[in-house]
């Protein structure tokens, strides 16, 4: 590029400026020099705003550190990060021989499972116990991985640490012995088939210690008996927005396909890159429908990344209701309520704005209430119902506002956080109100995991999971170039270097250093991009689909849009990678069972209840309904607390009566049961023994 440049200055002037030329030739050098003298002060001025950029975060992260070590400190703690530096601090200088004289040798045999995982500062604690297996007689030192399944780099994991090992790099007392698994007993023929191809296509652009392990190491070797498909659908390149909505119609129609094919909706599993995907996704496939055991019906999912209970319609109305119930006069809450129900379906406003008017219109609170009655079937007042509590109160609306199999996952979510909060004595509308807006709207919710159901959820959990069909959307752009690392400064003595983002791509040119900090770290991000595709393409059992956006007139940031599209002859917006026939997209795998049965609630509460659906345990002398057996021996064990002795039964059981907690009869009835015990346990009443009862030792 600069070299270009040079050579168009040196061509010399234009035909309109040939009489300058031999002037401008004289000082061309001088100024070319004094252009680079420019550029350079530049580059360097670029460096030091990056690195002054960086102190205030590096200031701040060491005054966090002070605080912590402070509180390390006044609390006789170690924080449980801190354990592998105290360990590596400790053992690095140490032999290993040393090291087992004082712990001893309890072990002769090591397995290391996910390896690729493993942290460098943690691999540096494990040297010293390789080293002294290796050296010894019948002991081994076994190390499990996949360098292609390495996705944790952000959490520490380095996968050069295998990388290494594989090729003979890492010094160690003996070389490892080197054993690839060929063999794929997971995913059908054409699913092994197509990664194979992928990865073998991907492999000829890196670099050489990749070469192998996503090329000729990463072929594989299918074991299963039936075909399996692998689908593409290719999306317009449009907004992030439309690419949701459009993704999930044909989801739709690839869900409907594999249903009619006698796969349930627990089969299919979708994978997504973040939790935004899968809010995105889940909202929208939620309000399709499909023909299902021949009925039709929404598109069910469960994920528990994600969705979040301020997600849900009835909730959000239950909580707009709430804030209008506390105050009727804040009309835009009751807006809000009848915009989420008719949003939910609850009720139906063909004209939302005319006859929210209409009910606006009504003056009297009371009023409001008895004509969203009559209109919209809406039972808001309480009428014959019990208020014992706030969860009741609650309880009831959740009941009233919610639709039949629609956003249950998030009601009994929300049921069992408002249980919880509820036992705060004296708990009221305007708190949880308040506790809803600081914490609880932002709470997951836990999905059941053997509801029938499409799962939704990132690449990174499914992680060693395996699914019969998995769908994979993915929008056609990367992350690359957004990174942060350590670029060293060159100072010697203060700061030697300094956590920054990429520098300009145009500056590459300019500055080898800054050429190898951008292409290192762009390089490693490329790595985990397709370590993830890896993980998210060899999860499928049975059939995979693809969903790409298209790439747009300029660019195309998915490698693997470029290799399906060898595969698209005919340029095609749906086509499979492989030839099927009716009988081979029907499902083979057999249906795992699970010991845990989750049983469907019909209704989250019976609306004719005229009593507490919260059944009470409680060891409270006073609670107005008891079972008469358990309280009486609720009696005797806190009155054991008290008795060292024989002589104290007569002494404590007064007390007792004195106070009016037990009756005269009671009292001897007890004192029957007291002294049975005694006399059968007489050797721990005994007046020798110094008694210490319910003290911290």
């Amino acid at each position: 590029m600069e070299e270009s440049v040079i050579n168009n200055y040196r061509k010399g002037a234009s035909s309109k400026s040939k009489h300058k030329e031999a002037d401008i030739l004289e000082i061309l050098d001088q100024l070319i020099e004094n252009r680079m003298q420019l550029i350079r002060l530049y580059i360097e001025t670029q460096k030091k705003e990056k690195v002054l950029s960086a102190l205030l975060p590096l200031k701040v992260n060491k005054d966090i550190q002070d605080e912590l070590r402070k509180i390390e400190e006044e609390n006789d703690l170690v924080l449980l990060s801190k354990f592998n530096i105290l360990i590596n601090e400790n053992l690095r200088n140490e032999p290993s021989a040393f090291i087992y004289e004082k712990v001893g040798s309890q072990f002769q045999h090591y397995f290391f499972d996910e390896f690729q995982d493993t942290s460098e500062l943690q691999w540096q604690n494990f040297v010293p116990l390789r080293d002294h297996s290796v050296a010894t007689e019948y002991t081994s030192f076994t190390l499990v991985g996949d360098p292609k399944q390495s996705i944790y780099r952000f959490r520490g994991g380095e996968s050069k640490l295998m990388l290494d090992i594989i090729n003979k790099k890492e010094f160690s007392p003996k070389e490892a012995d080197l054993l690839v698994l060929k063999d794929n007993w997971r995913s059908a023929r054409n699913i092994v088939q197509f990664n194979n191809e992928l990865y073998r296509y991907h492999s000829e652009g890196l670099e050489e210690e990749h070469k192998n392990i996503f090329g000729t190491d990463a072929e594989q070797s299918p074991k299963s008996k039936f075909d399996g498909r692998v689908k593409v659908n290719l999306i317009e390149n449009l907004t992030n927005e439309e690419f949701y909505e459009d993704t999930s119609e044909r989801m739709r129609k690839d869900i409907q396909e594999c249903l009619d094919n006698g796969f349930k909706f627990s089969d299919i599993t979708i994978l997504c890159r973040g939790n935004f995907d899968i809010f995105s996704y889940s909202q929208k496939l939620g309000n399709l429908k499909v023909k299902y055991h021949g009925e039709e019906t929404n598109i069910k999912t469960i994920s528990d990344k994600g969705l979040t209970l301020e997600l849900s319609n009835t909730l959000k109305a239950v909580i707009e209701f709430l804030r209008w119930d506390i105050n009727p006069k804040n009309k835009p809450c009751l807006i809000m309520m009848m915009y989420h129900l008719n949003t939910l379906g609850k009720i139906h406003m063909a004209d939302f704005t005319l006859e929210m008017k209409e009910i606006l219109d009504i003056e009297s609170h009371e009023e409001i209430l008895l004509f969203l009655q009559q209109k919209y079937s809406l039972q808001l007042k309480q009428d014959n119902f019990p208020r014992f509590n706030l969860y009741n109160f609650i309880e009831y609306y959740i009941n009233e506002f919610s639709v039949e199999n629609k956003e249950t996952d998030f009601l009994l979510n929300f049921l069992e956080m408002l249980f919880n909060f509820t036992q705060n004595a004296g708990a009221s509308t305007k708190e949880f109100l308040k506790y809803w807006d600081e914490e609880a709207s932002s709470y997951t919710i836990q999905a059941s995991e053997n509801i029938d159901a499409i799962q939704i959820m990132t690449i990174h959990k499914s992680k060693g999971l395996e699914f019969p069909i998995v769908f994979i959307p993915m929008i056609n752009k990367n992350r690359d170039n957004e990174f942060t690392n350590w670029f060293e400064t060159n100072e010697s003595d203060a700061l030697k270097s300094v956590n920054i983002n990429q520098f300009n791509k145009n500056l590459e040119v300019y500055d080898e250093q800054i050429q190898e900090f951008n292409k290192k770290n762009s390089y490693k991000n490329l790595i985990d991009r397709l370590c993830l595709q890896y993980v998210a393409t060899t999860r499928p059992v049975e059939q995979l689909f693809f969903y790409l956006q298209k790439a747009n007139k300029t660019s195309n940031n998915l490698e693997l849009l470029e290799f399906l599209q060898t595969k698209n002859t005919e340029n095609a917006d749906e086509f499979d990678l492989y030839e099927v026939h009716p009988e081979m997209l029907k499902k083979y795998s057999k249906t795992k069972s699970s010991s845990f049965k989750t049983q469907n609630i019909e209704d989250l509460k019976n609306i004719n209840e005229k009593s507490t659906s919260i059944k009470i345990a409680t060891p409270s002398k006073n609670y107005q309904v008891r079972n008469e057996k358990v309280r009486i021996g609720l009696f005797v064990h806190e009155l054991l607390s008290k008795i060292n002795t024989e002589k104290d039964i007569s002494k404590v059981l007064e007390g007792y009566a004195l106070e009016g907690q037990i009756t005269i009869e009671e009292k001897n009835e007890i004192e029957t049961t007291l002294r049975e015990i005694v006399r059968t346990y007489a050797e721990f009443f005994d007046e020798k023994w110094e008694v210490i009862n319910e003290k911290i030792l």
